[in-house]
C-alpha cells in the first residue's frame, strides 16, 4: 500500500494528507474531552495531559515524517545530482577515447601510408637493381663466351700440339721397337738368344740341390719373372713331371741364381721368361 501512494501521489500530497488526518485526531481528541467535562475535575487534567501527549507526539511523527520526506528528496537529489556528474564522465570518457580511436586511426593511416611509401620506393630500388645485375649478368656471359671461344682454341692448338709430339713419340717408339726387333730376330738368327737361354739354365743348374727323391728323366717348364738387372721377382713352375719337392727345390735354386745373367745383346733381355728346366746328371 505504501509504494502504491509514492508511485501514485506526490509528496507535498501526502504531506497535506497527514496533516488533514492529525487535526482529524486533535478534533476528535478535544471532542472527547469535552465528552469528559462533566467528570471530576482531576481526571479532567489527567486527560487533558494524556491529550497533549498524544498532540505532542503527533506533531513529533509529523515533524519526523517531514524531516524523512525531506532527507529523501535530499538523497534524490543528489542521486539524482550524482547520475548526471556520471552520465557526463561517461560522455566525456566516451568522447575521449573516441577521440583517441580517431586519432588512433589517423596514426594508423599515417604509418599505413608511410608504410606503403617506403615499400614502393623499396620495389622501385629492388627494380632498378635487377636491372642492373641482368646487364651485369649480360656483360659477364659476353665476357664468359669470348674467354671460353679462346680457351677452346687455345685447348685445340695445345690438343694439336700435343698429338703431333704424341704421333712423333709413337713413331719414334715405334722406329725404336722395329730397330730393337731388327736387332732381336738378328741375334736370334745368330742364335744369341738360345746362348742366352742356356747361360741362364746353367746357372740354376749350379744353384739347384737336387732332393733324393729326383729320378732320371726330369724335365720342367719355368715360368720367372725379372726386371732389368736380371733381380728375380717371382717364379712359377708350369707343366712338370717331378713331385712337390722337386718343384719347391728348383724354385728355391732360381731364386739363388738372381741376379741372372744379361744377354750379350740388350733387345734379347726379356721380362717373362720361359724356360725348360732339364738338370744336368
Amino acid at each position: 500500500m505504501a509504494g502504491f501512494i509514492k508511485q501514485h501521489f506526490s509528496p507535498l500530497v501526502i504531506s497535506v494528507a497527514m496533516h488533514v488526518g492529525i487535526i482529524g485526531l486533535l478534533s476528535v481528541s478535544i471532542a472527547g474531552v469535552a465528552n469528559y467535562a462533566q467528570r471530576p475535575a482531576q481526571l479532567t487534567i489527567k486527560a487533558t495531559v494524556v491529550d497533549e501527549d498524544r498532540i505532542n507526539q503527533a506533531l513529533a511523527e509529523i515533524e519526523k515524517a517531514e524531516q524523512d520526506e525531506a532527507d529523501r528528496e535530499a538523497a534524490d537529489e543528489r542521486r539524482a545530482q550524482d547520475q548526471i556528474v556520471l552520465a557526463r564522465k561517461r560522455r566525456e570518457e566516451e568522447d575521449r577515447k573516441t577521440e583517441e580511436a580517431r586519432q588512433t586511426r589517423q596514426a594508423e593511416d599515417t604509418a599505413e601510408k608511410e608504410r606503403q611509401r617506403r615499400v614502393r620506393e623499396k620495389q622501385e630500388a629492388e627494380r632498378k637493381q635487377l636491372a642492373e645485375l641482368e646487364r651485369q649478368r649480360k656483360i659477364e656471359e659476353q665476357r664468359v663466351a669470348k674467354l671460353k671461344v679462346e680457351r677452346e682454341a687455345e685447348e685445340k692448338r695445345q690438343r694439336d700440339a700435343e698429338e703431333a709430339r704424341a704421333r712423333a713419340e709413337r713413331e719414334q717408339q715405334m722406329r725404336a721397337v722395329l730397330a730393337v726387333e731388327q736387332r732381336r730376330n738378328t741375334a736370334i738368327m745368330a742364335g744369341k738368344l738360345d746362348e742366352y737361354r742356356a747361360m741362364i739354365v746353367q746357372r740354376i743348374n749350379r744353384n739347384w740341390l737336387r732332393p733324393p727323391s729326383v729320378t732320371a728323366g726330369l724335365e720342367c717348364v719355368v715360368h720367372v719373372r725379372q726386371i732389368p738387372g736380371g733381380e728375380v721377382v717371382d717364379v712359377r713352375i708350369g707343366e712338370c713331371n717331378a713331385d712337390a719337392a722337386a718343384q719347391r727345390s728348383i724354385e728355391a735354386a732360381v731364386y739363388r741364381s738372381s741376379p741372372l745373367p744379361e744377354p750379350t745383346d740388350p733387345s734379347l733381355f726379356d721380362r717373362d721368361l720361359q724356360i725348360t728346366f732339364r738338370p744336368q746328371d
